[in-house]
């Protein structure tokens, strides 16, 4: 086994400045299955920040809370605490990232568990200054545009029930088509995907509400046509 040699630096300032020298990014390791598109997972930014090691960087993330009251309530925050250690001069930075989760379904695991890893990834990245190859901006950009395209084929739907002379027979084709099964899936992974932002899974949120409440419609359309034979 080859024994890996720390590099003596003074500060953690100084172990940083050298970390970010070196240009370290994190890999695309995961995969979008819907889009094609690729990211960098938790575990590609940890093996990213570890490459911090030999200039005597460490890092821990816990869990932590928080109690305010406000007005006659007790309202407590979890977020996340993040600190980087430097060996040679135990100088430390720590931040704080608050646990947002959707809907606030602190009683849904993965929901729950989606807001930490994002947590968890996006606080390394700022602390350690470090740079994604997926460039999250560009990735959020080419998801929206994907959106869009699942907002028209809903909005098709729509329109095939809410015209005058509802066409339920194309309607309830396209309901129950492949292509909306795929599209059904892709908004839930996305809702509970770290590197996507907020705004975009709950627009992912809004679509499939939509295609729920198109359900419902249908069944009423059906209903209120056999009534009138």
């Amino acid at each position: 086994m080859t024994e890996k040699t720390e590099i003596k630096v003074k500060s953690l300032v100084e172990a940083l400045v050298a970390f970010q020298a070196d240009n370290v990014t994190a890999s695309r390791s995961q995969k979008s299955t819907y889009f094609k598109s690729t990211y960098a997972s938790i575990d590609d930014v940890i093996l990213a920040c570890n490459q911090g090691a030999k200039y005597g960087l460490s890092y821990t993330q816990a869990m932590d809370f928080e109690n305010n009251v406000v007005g006659d309530r007790l309202q407590t925050t979890q977020f996340l605490r993040t600190t980087i250690y430097h060996s040679s001069s135990d100088q430390c930075i720590t931040s704080r990232h608050v646990i947002a989760v959707m809907d606030d379904a602190f009683n849904d695991s993965q929901k729950v568990g989606a807001a930490i890893t994002y947590a968890r990834r996006y606080s390394l990245c700022s602390l350690f200054g470090l740079a994604t190859e997926d460039k999250d901006g560009e990735a959020n950009t080419q998801i929206a545009t994907g959106l869009k395209t699942i907002d028209s084929f809903v909005l098709e739907i729509e329109e095939l029930i809410g015209q005058e002379v509802p066409d339920l027979d194309q309607a309830k084709m396209l309901m129950s088509s492949d292509k909306l099964v795929k599209m059904i899936k892709y908004l839930s992974e996305a809702e509970s995907n770290a590197s996507y932002s907020f705004s975009l899974k709950e627009r992912c949120k809004s679509i499939k509400g939509r295609i729920n409440y198109l359900k419902g419609g249908i069944a009423n359309a059906e209903q209120l046509s056999k009534s009138n034979d």
